[in-house]
């Protein structure tokens, strides 16, 4: 009996102990946003970002996360029909004078460190500051006469607010029109700690919002 007892133990302490493999799912949009609150144009790009890893006996084993930005473009304007904005193909150079095409996203694929500890699993992308972003190119312009000064005003509001923004003005008798280079930060940024359950999920910001993203934490 207890020869079959052990017999029957080996048999299913495998399966018991073996690994788990999840996948951390965050996905969102960013605005990107020529102007403030009142008067603005913008454009604006969903993202997914996708953290797989895997867990043995309790211990966080590998991880590896995969980001791109995903969809279509869609635009808008504040007051609306004011502006109109279009996503723009580009290019820019990297520190290390590397022509890049934009939409760019700084890293496709980056490595993932993590530890779990009383049912908490804390994660940390392998990159530090300014982190991974979303580089894009667009243009806004308008025959408006009430959005001639817009341009003007959208300047000092990015200057102000500082924004990772460079723009080029143009201005030909009622024509106004700017083409902008920009970049916004994708998650995670930093340290992400949250329990280790299926169908965890967490949420920032609201469709509406400039930013806006859903995590959704699930075992494969």
């Amino acid at each position: 009996m207890n020869r079959w007892l052990i017999f029957l133990l080996m048999l299913c302490a495998p399966a018991a102990w073996a690994a788990e493999s999840w996948e951390l799912k965050i996905h969102g949009h960013h605005r990107y946003v020529f102007g403030d609150v009142i008067l603005q144009g913008y454009v604006q790009l969903p993202w997914e970002v996708s953290v797989t890893f895997t867990v043995d006996q309790g211990q966080f084993v590998a991880g590896s996360g995969l980001a791109q930005w995903k969809g279509s473009a869609s635009k808008g304007s504040h007051p609306p029909q004011w502006f109109n904005c279009e996503l723009l193909e580009g290019s820019y150079l990297d520190p290390n004078l590397k022509l890049l095409e934009m939409p760019r996203v700084r890293f496709s694929r980056f490595p993932i460190a993590g530890a779990i500890e009383q049912g908490q699993i804390t994660i940390r992308p392998g990159y530090e500051v300014p982190g991974n972003y979303l580089a894009i190119r667009y243009g806004c312009e308008t025959r408006d006469p009430g959005a001639v000064e817009w341009f003007l005003f959208a300047s000092r509001s990015k200057n102000e607010e500082g924004k990772r923004q460079d723009a080029e003005i143009n201005e030909q008798g009622d024509y106004r029109s700017a083409v902008i280079r920009e970049v916004k930060v994708l998650p995670p940024n930093d340290v992400v700690s949250m329990p280790l359950q299926d169908g965890w999920s967490f949420q920032q910001g609201h469709q509406e919002a400039d930013y806006f993203a859903t995590y959704q934490l699930t075992r494969r």
